[in-house]
């Protein structure tokens, strides 16, 4: 009996527990584990707003583009049903009645007191509003330049640049281009207001 007790007691004394500092040591440990992953997921999530910033301005871009193939399509081919409040395609959007050359980048509209927002804003073609905050300037502003690539080809060479609110540049065209509204909503993410996106495409004479 006495030697069943003394053995119960030498097991129970080698069973002891964690000490105070090896549980400070783990859960030290275990902090620093879960800030690297939380830092992780931060960066991801930055770097995911960036692309979706430029996946957006692409896919306006292309809109752009199709609405500027439209436009032009009916000034040779008029159709008196197609018209935004009593006007002309060409004439709502605030565009030259034909298609030329730009000599400089040319500013779609901004905020509703543009000339051509109409066309493009919500009323319209709805693509130079905000989509996710209504009333609020969008993150991105457009302009496009016309350009002939000689008299063998049957088509213009339009570049439309959309280029995110607050971008940095020297270039004089570039800032008119980037500068916000006072309710101008801003991109998130990683260099986000870094983005341009210039996207080139033909237009058929």
């Amino acid at each position: 009996m006495r030697h069943q007790k003394r053995s119960l007691v030498t097991r129970n004394s080698k069973r002891r527990g964690s000490s105070l500092a090896e549980v400070v040591v783990a859960i030290a440990i275990l902090a620093l584990l879960m800030i690297s992953v939380l830092e992780v997921m931060s960066l991801s999530l930055l770097v995911n707003h960036a692309a979706a910033a430029r996946t957006e301005m692409t896919y306006k871009c292309q809109e752009v583009v199709e609405n500027l193939r439209l436009i032009y399509n009916q000034t040779k081919n008029p159709s008196p049903e197609a018209t935004l409040s009593g006007k002309r395609f060409a004439a709502a959007a605030g565009l030259p009645a034909t298609m030329a050359v730009t000599v400089s980048p040319q500013l779609l509209p901004y905020i509703p007191s543009d000339t051509g927002y109409d066309y493009w804003g919500p009323a319209g073609a709805n693509i130079v509003n905000d989509n996710f905050n209504p009333g609020s300037a969008a993150p991105y502003r457009f302009s496009y330049v016309v350009e002939d690539p000689g008299a063998a080809f049957d088509y213009w060479r339009v570049t439309v640049t959309a280029i995110a609110v607050g971008y940095p540049s020297t270039d004089v065209n570039v800032q008119a281009q980037s500068a916000p509204a006072t309710s101008s909503r801003r991109y998130l993410g990683y260099q986000a207001q870094n983005k341009r996106v210039d996207y080139v495409a033909h237009v058929k004479r």
